[in-house]
């Protein structure tokens, strides 16, 4: 047997096992592999972190960054990015003919058009057996009623329930949740064609991007097990134009974990170090509890989903944020105002390391104290306002902007000079608002190619409300992601309206972000894809499902 490699291997072009500091010379620099045992000196030590994990520490600027599996990255990204793959479609449906496994799509000379059938499909004639086949683009085939179509799309994107969409619509259950996967495959045949510019490198100058990330539960499905199960998606949005680029949950329903868990049995992936496992991304019902924090906090631990596979969430994270850097090459430059939370920070300065070293993308982090009481918001507030007041006073022939902007660049002048590692340079923005008071920014990626003055103004639009508002609209619109009702009498949380299903999560979303970036208009009557300058004009919802790519 060979000798297990130090670091997990690149896969697919991604190494994220680097250093994750900016002003590190050793930042996005590939650690070596050696396979003959001798000692390298490369200025990374691998080094173990208890509980069955390992850590890459930089010698350089002496930062740990936990080893992570780049193939399971690779495979995450490979899933968020499925539904921008366009299907192959038709072929030769003659199983002793070799164009059995020859697309139309990807050979087109293999085949002839030959008119079409009595209801109107298309048919086509095999080139090599002569065979003749049909094929319909029509995406409502053998739909009853079709006509019903808008009328259940319009109720889940307005927080109908579900049981009240089959008596208003009258349909059957069954037939309501096979139309929302009809409306997510929809969709995502056009949300493929209308983003394809973006893959292509449109240029939608320079982008502010939201990210942050949701949990929703489930509903127990057992009587004998009542723990809840628990998804989250991360979500990226434009905080100029609201566009949502994707929203991805760490699940992935086409897998059956226990088939999954039994094989990693056999080939012992559990008694690998995580990063080095065939199953990296995946929690197993073999895992520790994935979930540890809440037995530290006395609350009840949350199952693993009944169906699917729950996906580990830092590899869904790292995965996002490839999914952005193959969306966006088009984008001028682009600015991260993320979450303040470990895990996006290295999932995007690993990501996305080149274009941070060339001054394409900078990072930042935003922090605010979003559960405080409404009179605790409007005392950080009054307090804020005094200060501009102050300030107007002194110099009264300038704007708030600018007052603002000199009261950033001094404070972060300041910390700088007492600060010398990035993720502790914390700034009070100075123009918070009761979406998101006392909030304090943090620039991750200062590498001293910008002015003081411009540094400030990135401060200052720091914001996460282009996602925000996102979810705000995802538990104001769909009934099956509406907020938790807890019940006084247990620790549990029954989830009146929520599925069982987490797939249907997965669904539902799909849909709602199409219906939010291209159909949902705003105050200025455009959607956030109009001003994105993706799409002319607000789409309709039959324009989404009867959209036809071919």
């Amino acid at each position: 047997m060979g000798t297990k490699p130090r670091v997990p291997p690149e896969a697919g072009g991604i190494q994220v096992n680097t250093c994750h500091n900016p002003l590190c010379p050793q930042y996005g620099r590939h650690p070596q592999n050696n396979s003959d045992g001798k000692k390298i000196r490369d200025g990374f030590r691998v080094v173990g972190t208890g509980g069955g994990q390992k850590a890459l520490h930089c010698a350089a600027c002496g930062r740990y960054n936990r080893l992570r599996s780049n193939q399971a990255i690779c495979e995450e990204l490979e899933r968020l990015w499925a539904p921008h793959v366009p299907p192959l479609g038709p072929a030769c449906k003659n199983n002793d003919c070799e164009n059995r496994h020859h697309p139309l799509r990807l050979h087109p000379y293999e085949y002839a058009g030959f008119g079409t059938n009595s209801s109107g499909s298309r048919r086509y004639r095999c080139n090599r057996c002569h065979k003749v086949f049909s094929f319909s683009p029509k995406a409502t085939l053998r739909q009853r009623h079709p006509e019903k179509n808008e009328a259940i799309f319009r109720a889940l994107i307005n927080k109908v329930p579900m049981r009240r969409i089959c008596e208003l619509v009258e349909v059957q259950p069954a037939v309501l949740y096979q139309r929302l996967g009809f409306f997510q495959k929809q969709c995502n045949r056009f949300a493929r064609h209308a983003e394809r510019p973006l893959i292509d490198g449109f240029d939608v100058g320079a982008l502010n991007i939201a990210i942050d990330r949701q949990e929703h539960s489930m509903n127990w499905g057992s009587a004998m097990d009542r723990r809840n199960a628990r998804i989250t998606g991360v979500a990226s949005a434009d905080n100029h134009s609201g566009y949502v680029f994707g929203m991805h949950f760490d699940h992935d329903p086409s897998l059956d974990i226990f088939e999954v868990d039994l094989h990693a049995r056999e080939i012992g992936d559990l008694d690998t170090y995580e990063p080095f496992r065939m199953y990296a991304r995946l929690w197993l019902p073999s895992d520790q509890e994935p979930d540890q924090i809440v037995i530290a906090k006395n609350l009840p631990s949350m199952a693993l989903p009944a169906t699917g596979a729950r996906v580990r969430r830092d590899y869904t994270m790292f995965a996002h944020f490839h999914f952005l850097k193959r969306l966006l090459p088009g984008a001028r430059r682009i600015v991260f105002y993320m979450d303040h939370e470990a895990g996006i920070r290295s999932a995007c300065v690993s990501a996305f390391h080149d274009d941070i070293k060339n001054g394409r993308v900078d990072a930042f982090l935003v922090k605010s104290a979003k559960d405080i009481t409404i009179d605790e918001k409007r005392l950080s507030l009054s307090r804020r306002e005094s200060q501009l007041a102050k300030l107007r006073r002194e110099t009264p022939d300038q704007s708030d902007w600018l007052l603002a902007r000199s009261m950033v660049e001094k404070e972060y002048e300041k910390v700088c000079k007492q600060e010398a590692i990035l993720t502790r340079r914390w700034v009070s923005h100075p123009l918070p608002n009761m979406a998101e008071p006392v909030k304090s920014v943090c620039y991750l990626t200062d590498s001293g190619c910008w002015s003081s003055q411009e540094i400030a103004n990135m401060m200052l639009w720091g914001s996460l409300h282009g996602v925000d508002r996102f979810f705000m609209k995802i538990r104001r619109r769909l009934s099956l992601l509406e907020r938790p009702i807890h019940s006084p009498s247990s620790a549990r949380t029954w989830l009146g309206g929520s599925p069982y299903n987490p797939e249907k999560v997965l669904q539902i979303v799909s849909v709602f972000r199409v219906a939010h970036n291209y159909i949902l208009t705003g105050k200025d009557k455009k959607t956030p894809a109009m001003r994105l300058g993706l799409a002319e004009k607000p789409y309709s919802i039959q324009d989404v499902l009867n959209f036809d790519e071919d």
